[in-house]
């Protein structure tokens, strides 16, 4: 299911406009705006494998385990 503001390339990378990233499992997310939706989520419902690199650095690195 696309939103409107999603888009998919090459079947292997899907760009989300909206915080759908925990209802699936992904093996990295790339945060590339400081939207305040994104900046509330509960980031440790994300599997400990999942790599996030934080562009915008909207997160507080204290509450991840390098």
């Amino acid at each position: 299911e696309n939103k409107e503001n999603d888009l998919e390339l090459f079947n292997k990378i899907k760009i989300l406009g909206s915080i759908e990233i925990l209802k699936n499992d992904y093996d990295a997310i790339a945060i590339l705006t400081e939207w305040e939706e994104f900046k509330r989520l509960s980031w440790e419902k994300l599997s400990k494998d999942v790599i996030i690199f934080d562009g915008r650095r909207i997160l507080n690195k204290a509450n991840f385990s390098i």
